[in-house]
């Protein structure tokens, strides 16, 4: 009886030992983000292009162009037609609200060539970045594997970033 209540209690500190190590588990080669409100998508991405990361996800960035509501289905069409735009069942959208569209986007996967084709609609709709509502801009990054906490450390130093950690899971 005094053995099985020593080899629960040896289980239950090894439990409790390895449950407690914050970050123990994560998702090797990724790192998560935030951005502050008023960083736009362009001085986002130029961020990470220079530090030669991959932007897997950004997630909750919004447009508006002062506009009629006829041109909703027109808006939603081109951004439908943006392969970067959509992934599974998250995808963009525009709505129209008192005389103006709205548009939510979140990107994926984004290279040179998908930013650059955002940047070009973004002129091509008279699209303007809102940069002062309260949202939380966020996103995942490829990062080398094993470097994972590096760059975590090295994202918090830039004052456009408003958070970093590993890509995490229990």
């Amino acid at each position: 009886m005094i053995r099985n209540i020593s080899i629960v209690g040896i289980l239950l500190i090894a439990l409790f030992q390895t449950g407690c190590k914050k970050e123990q588990n994560f998702v090797p080669g990724q790192v998560l983000f935030g951005l502050y409100d008023n960083v736009s998508f362009r001085n986002g991405y130029s961020l990470f292009n220079q530090l030669d990361l991959e932007i897997r996800t950004l997630y909750d960035f919004q447009y508006e162009l002062k506009t009629v509501e006829d041109s909703v289905d027109t808006i939603q069409a081109i951004l439908d037609s943006k392969p970067y735009l959509t992934s599974g069942n998250r995808t963009s959208s525009a709505n129209y609200f008192d005389s103006t569209i709205v548009v939510s986007a979140n990107f994926f996967d984004m290279n040179d060539d998908n930013a650059s084709d955002w940047f070009h609609t973004i002129d091509y709709l008279g699209l303007t970045e809102n940069l002062t509502r309260n949202s939380f801009k966020w996103g995942s990054l490829n990062v080398p594997v094993g470097q994972e906490r590096f760059w975590v450390d090295q994202l918090k130093r830039f004052d456009i970033i408003s958070s970093a950690q590993l890509n995490s899971y229990l």
